[in-house]
């Protein structure tokens, strides 16, 4: 079902479990040999490193809140951003040995797995959190891989997704007439919709 969606990449994101736990989620490691750029982090670089024949192991000490990244040689998702940069942990597991091909691409002082990738299969993963306010360059380490990696154009705008909204509404309305009541935080473009 996947393939037949046709993605431009797959993003594995993070989650309070252990890969070892039998209730844990599992991924299908063929998911990995469709040719579909993945990042992963938190959680979703653990399920990566153990699909592919890494090891995640049980930390001394878990790392929660802010850290010190240091980069080590070249990233495709690290791209151009600082050599050392604060990026935000929430772990007790962590790669302990990467998979086949990765190359570990930054640590830090409690992580010594903090990003690894293997360029070439398009796989990239990471134990910190680039899509909170708090890693310093996530924002453009997840542009690096959707628009230099998944080669995705930045071509919507949120006046874009209203309109959207407001068109996939009016489809399903029809001539009928309906409430809509908003609530919290909305912006005025969405209540004028």
């Amino acid at each position: 079902k996947l393939r037949e969606r046709r993605p431009k990449g797959i993003i594995f994101t993070g989650g309070p479990q252990s890969v070892y736990r039998e209730e844990s989620q599992h991924i299908d490691p063929r998911i990995f040999d469709m040719g579909i750029p993945i990042l992963g982090f938190c959680y979703g670089q653990q399920i990566m490193a153990v699909a592919l024949g890494g090891r995640v192991g049980h930390t001394e000490r878990g790392e929660y809140g802010p850290a010190r990244l240091r980069r080590q040689g070249s990233s495709r998702i690290l791209g151009d951003t600082p050599a050392e940069q604060t990026v935000w942990m929430s772990h007790r597991d962590a790669v302990s040995d990467v998979p086949d091909g990765f190359v570990v691409t930054a640590s830090t002082d409690g992580c010594p797995v903090a990003a690894m990738e293997d360029a070439g299969r398009r796989l990239f993963a990471t134990q910190f959190h680039p899509e909170v306010r708090h890693t310093e360059h996530g924002t453009r380490m997840l542009r690096n891989f959707l628009f230099d990696v998944c080669g995705l154009k930045p071509s919507w705008t949120m006046e874009g997704v209203v309109q959207g909204m407001v068109d996939a509404i009016r489809a399903q309305v029809g001539s009928d007439r309906m409430i809509l009541a908003l609530s919290g935080g909305v912006d005025s473009s969405v209540v004028a919709a």
